[in-house]
Order: structure tokens, then C-alpha cells, then sequence
């Protein structure tokens, strides 16, 4: 906008009268700088009132997609009306910004400057309104946790799984498109219908600074109360990334927490109890129970299981699940005795498993194909391990860490043999643990070349299926046979010895099974199509004759428990239990294995009860 002298004349004139009613004494004073406050923030919306609504639109838009349970797209006016509410402080801070900036006549740097803001808004809103059509949700802590834990090779695959589709460019093409209408749109209203030129801001700083006094004086009210301390349900997108940079502080301020407790740390074994000479526990990933043979899956995924189990050597758990389909979750939760249906400030001041088992005398090496401790802080290759990463919780954990992930899970299993062998003449009790990529997506990246047996054709009665979805199931499938080759290979390595293995995955998947869903969404552990294939998992069990000899009655505990509903939110009481540990941090009612098992609740995040839940919704 141009400057005109009449009008700074007459602004200055008005100035100059109310300053001499101030030294006057009179009570008009109030009266004239109150209604010259309303004037001026009424002037400042009224020039810039396009440029409003286009923010709010552009920040509260996204919140009007919502996605039922079976997955298809519902418009809700009341969301979009709250996600409008929720965008009003930052649309007019942005829009105060950009009015400053432009004050008088703009010169290039100046436009480059309000472009980049607008660019910085259209970015993350972008962004939101991909997840929500592609993953079904929004943006969140969550969100950037997993991105924190992925690693270079998953993030090419997720790249061409998911953003380099035609189905996910034409979700950014079509809102770039929008955008652009609703821009061009309000901009015509704001020149045909109300007369306004594209350059009507005014240039005072004065208005700025009222506009912002006014926006932080609805900040309470612009974010709804339920969500003021919730960054996932906020719809408010910049709120959630302020909230999310939160989080993230405060799991490095857990970490540090976490460093203190190796003091604490107690353990012994049992009287009159003889360990397991060697325990080893592995963690699979993304393995669904539905998937395996052994469970009653039609297609032959995995023999070698099915013929460990009829000679004698494996014990298959019937129905055990997961607390959430969430690696970097699970990981925190299978590694501590504190049970997440506690007050959370007691897992701060627990010490985490193998920190106990170590000072019961055991030595701990954990073998990560997912994640390594390459630099001696907490943020190490933060992802799925990063709650043990810094060199004293590292150091507390474990006496062997391996420095480097292997393209396939045999090779890591082949690795850890040779550590085992290196240290056999040790005579303390040992507990291995690996850490497989198992299923994980994409799953055809998981297995050799020339590995896999299942194709499309062998799906030609899943007449639900397109051809491509058929070839994902075929890929999981043909994964899922060679997690089956990679644990026989294992198993048979150590027969002859005093060992007992334990498998189980940190989650399952959902892979086309009732719904048209490939690999999780964030709502999977949820719906009711989608739960049992993301939260039931295969757990199983496997002794050589060695064990059945030496610990004949902790073997016929660990048949019974077979038979036992059980949750991974227990897992180190039984883990405990099998290692024949004593501690105060060890909780008897919550392991199968004891005389005390009290059959816990199954919680689930975000459902309660799964039984319940489950028998509610899947009658």
C-alpha cells in the first residue's frame, strides 16, 4: 500500500489531540485510545482478512479428514469448525508477520521473506494432510520417534513404499491444487466483493503488537482443553510440533534419569535353585501369529517349527499379545520389570532387567540388528535401543554390544555364534539376547535372493486381493519362512548344550488380512478388523534335552505357562523366573512360572482389557 499524506496528517492529528486530552487530565482520554485500539486492529483485519481466513484454512483444513473404521473418508464440519478454532493464533501471527514485513512498498527480499513464511506454514500442513489419507494419522511425537528410528536403509524402503506412489503424488498435486483455488478465491472475493487492494496493510508496528497482545490473550482458548496437554489430539498442527520437541526433551531428561538406577540395581539366585547355564532371548519384528503354519495359517510358512515341536524340543504359547504395535515402545517395556499399568514415575527409578540379571551374577551381550551403540551418548542411533544408549546405562546393560547391523538375520545369528564359542570357557550363566529385523517392511528386502517360494499364484483364493496385494502377502509370507530357517538354524547349533531359547517379535502386522491394509497404521491396534493381526504374536519355547535334564522342574513350569493368556507388559518376571533371579523388582503374581501368577490383566494402549475388548467386538 501506498502512503498518503492526508492520511498520516489526519493519524497524526488524532495522535496529537488525544495526547493533549491526556495532559489535560480529561476522562475522554480512555474513551478516544480505547476506540483508536478497536479502530486500529478492526483496520487491520478488515485489510488483511483474505490473508486470515487463507491461514486458518490452511492450518485448520486438514483437521476435516477423519477416517472411520473400515477405512473409508468422512467429511465432518464440526472437526473442520475445531480445526478452524484451534488455527486462529497462529493464522493471525503469521498473518501480523506478513503485514509487518510488507509494511510500505515491499522490495524483493521482503516478498522472499513473507513467502518463506507462508512456504513454512504450507510444509507441515502439507505434510499432515499426506499421513492422514496414506497412515491415518497426523503428526505427533510418535511420528518423528519412528522416523528417529529408522535407519537409512528403512527410510529408502519406506520412501518406496508409501511417497513415491502415484496414489501419495496425487494426494500432494491435488493439495497444492486446492490450496492455490482457495488462495486465488479469497484474494477475488477480497478485491470484487469487498474492495480491497492486494497491498491494504497497514504500516504501523503499533497494530502488529496489538494483534499479538490480542493472540496471546486467546491462547488458552484457541486450543481445545481436552488437548492442552495432549500433542497427538491437538489439531492443532504447530502446537503439536511445540509439543513434540517437548517430548523429545523430556525422553533425554528420562535417559538421565535412567543413569541413576544402575545404583539400585539387586539380584541373586534363588536358593537352592541351579540357572539355565545359557538363556537366549530373541526379539522378532513385525511377526503376526496369523501368518505361521504353526498356528493354523493354510500355507506351509514354517515347517522347521512344526518339526521342532513334534520332536519334543519346542513348546508353542497359544495366546500371548503386545501392549502396542510399536517397536520403540515394546523395546522400553520388554526391558524393565516396571509394568505399564503402574504409575509411570516408578519406571524412572527402576532398574532395567539386565542391569539385575548382571548383579545376580549373569553375563548379558545383546546382539541388535536394528540398532547400534556407535557413539558413546544418548543419541546414539537413537531408535529402537536409545533409552539404553548412553555409555552408562550401555555399560550398566550389557558386557558385549555388537558395532554393526548385518543385511540379513542369519548373519547376525552367525556372528553371535562365534561370540558364543569365543567366550565358552566361561562358567557363568549367560543370557544372549538378538534383536532381529525379522518381517519388518518392506518384507522382500528381509530374505535372499532366490529365498522366497510363496508367489501371487499361491493367493488365488484370496479373490480380495489385487494382484499387487497378493504379491505383499506372498513377500511377508516368504519372510516370515525365513525368520522360521533363521531360528532352526540357531536352535540347531546349540544342541548338545545346556540352553534354552525363547522367540518372540515385538509386535505383529497386518498384511491384507481382513482389510485392504498393507503394514500398519496407527489406528490398526484399534479396529477391530486390524487388532488380533498387530497385537497377538507367535511366543515360543525351546529346550534340548540338556535342559530337560538339568531343570526338570522350571521345564514343566514352562510347559504349563504354555497354556496361560499372557502379555509382553510381563515379560521380565518371567524372564526373571526362567533365569531362576531373585529381586525386589521381580513381581511372582506376574509370571507364569510361579505358584503365585495371579492372571494379570491384558492391557492394550488406548482399548484397556484386550479380552474384554476382543470379546465385544469379535464375537
Amino acid at each position: 500500500m501506498k502512503f498518503y499524506s492526508s492520511e498520516v496528517a489526519e493519524m497524526n492529528d488524532i495522535i496529537r489531540k488525544m495526547l493533549n486530552l491526556v495532559k489535560k487530565g480529561s476522562f475522554n482520554a480512555v474513551k478516544h485510545i480505547f476506540l483508536y485500539g478497536v479502530n486500529v486492529v478492526l483496520d487491520f483485519f478488515y485489510s488483511n482478512l483474505w490473508m486470515c481466513i487463507f491461514y486458518m484454512f490452511l492450518l485448520g483444513g486438514i483437521a476435516m479428514y477423519q477416517w472411520t473404521p473400515d477405512g473409508s473418508l468422512a467429511i465432518s464440519v464440526e472437526t473442520l469448525l475445531r480445526g478452524l478454532r484451534s488455527s486462529v493464533l497462529p493464522a493471525l501471527l503469521l498473518m501480523t508477520l506478513r503485514g509487518i514485513i510488507l509494511v510500505g512498498k515491499p522490495r524483493m527480499w521482503r516478498r522472499l521473506i513473507a513467502g518463506f513464511l507462508t512456504t513454512l506454514t504450507v510444509i507441515p500442513c502439507m505434510s499432515e494432510t499426506w499421513m492422514s489419507f496414506m497412515l491415518h494419522t497426523r503428526i505427533s511425537d510418535r511420528i518423528i520417534r519412528l522416523i528417529a528410528d529408522t535407519n537409512p536403509g528403512e527410510s529408502g524402503e519406506f520412501l518406496n513404499l508409501y511417497l513415491l506412489t502415484p496414489k501419495s503424488i496425487g494426494i500432494l498435486a491435488g493439495y497444492l491444487l486446492l490450496l492455490k483455488i482457495i488462495y486465488d478465491l479469497l484474494k477475488w472475493v477480497g478485491k470484487r466483493m469487498l474492495r480491497l487492494s492486494e497491498n491494504d496493510i497497514l504500516r504501523h508496528l503499533q497494530q502488529g503488537v496489538a494483534i499479538l497482545l490480542i493472540g496471546a490473550g486467546i491462547w488458552w482458548w484457541a486450543l481445545p482443553a481436552e488437548n492442552n496437554y495432549n500433542a497427538e489430539n491437538s489439531l492443532n498442527t504447530f502446537h503439536r510440533l511445540q509439543k513434540m520437541i517437548a517430548v523429545h526433551q523430556r525422553t533425554l531428561k528420562n535417559i538421565k534419569a535412567l543413569e541413576k538406577t544402575p545404583s539400585l540395581a539387586d539380584g541373586r539366585i534363588k536358593d537352592a535353585a541351579t540357572p539355565p547355564a545359557h538363556i537366549i532371548w530373541i526379539i522378532g519384528e513385525s511377526d503376526s501369529k496369523a501368518h505361521w503354519s504353526l498356528y493354523g495359517y493354510p500355507l506351509p510358512t514354517t515347517p522347521e517349527m512344526e518339526r521342532l515341536m513334534n520332536e519334543g524340543d519346542l513348546l508353542r504359547y497359544e495366546d500371548v499379545i503386545c501392549f502396542e504395535p510399536r517397536t520403540y515402545r515394546m523395546m522400553e517395556i520388554l526391558f524393565t520389570p516396571y509394568v505399564v499399568r503402574e504409575h509411570s514415575s516408578r519406571y524412572l527409578k527402576t532398574p532395567l532387567t539386565p542391569m539385575i540379571l548382571r548383579k545376580a551374577g549373569y553375563k548379558v551381550r545383546l546382539h541388535d540388528n536394528q540398532a547400534t551403540l556407535v557413539r558413546g551418548d544418548d543419541q546414539a542411533e537413537v531408535g529402537t535401543s536409545n533409552f539404553m544408549n548412553s555409555k552408562v546405562l550401555s555399560n550398566a546393560n550389557f558386557d558385549y554390544r555388537n558395532d554393526r547391523m548385518f543385511t540379513y538375520d542369519i548373519d547376525l545369528i552367525n556372528e553371535g555364534l562365534r561370540v558364543m564359542k569365543e567366550d565358552k570357557g566361561d562358567s557363568v550363566p549367560t543370557l544372549d539376547i538378538f534383536h532381529l529385523n525379522g518381517q519388518h517392511f518392506s518384507a522382500e528386502n528381509r530374505y535372499p535372493e532366490g529365498f522366497g517360494k510363496f508367489t501371487q499364484r499361491d493367493y488365488s483364493h484370496r479373490m480380495d486381493l489385487s494382484n499387487e496385494e497378493k504379491r505383499q502377502v506372498a513377500a511377508y509370507d516368504n519372510a516370515t519362512m525365513y525368520v522360521d530357517k533363521v531360528l532352526a538354524h540357531l536352535m540347531e547349533s546349540l544342541r548338545g548344550e545346556d540352553v534354552v531359547i525363547i522367540y518372540h517379535p515385538d509386535h505383529g502386522e497386518e498384511m491384507n488380512d481382513e482389510r485392504h491394509c498393507h503394514v500398519r497404521t496407527m489406528d490398526s491396534h484399534k479396529l477391530p478388523q486390524s487388532a488380533p493381526y498387530v497385537l497377538e504374536i507367535p511366543f515360543l519355547v525351546f529346550t534340548t534335552p540338556e535342559f530337560r535334564q538339568n531343570h526338570p522342574d522350571l521345564y514343566l513350569r514352562l510347559e504349563r505357562a504354555a497354556d496361560e493368556k499372557q502379555s509382553l507388559i510381563y515379560f521380565s518376571h518371567y524372564l526373571l523366573d526362567v533365569a531362576e533371579v531373585d529381586s525386589k523388582y521381580h513381581r511372582a503374581e506376574y509370571s507364569p512360572l510361579s505358584p503365585e501368577w495371579s492372571r494379570p490383566a491384558r492391557v492394550v494402549k488406548e482399548i484397556g482389557t484386550y479380552d474384554h475388548w476382543k470379546q465385544q467386538h469379535r464375537p
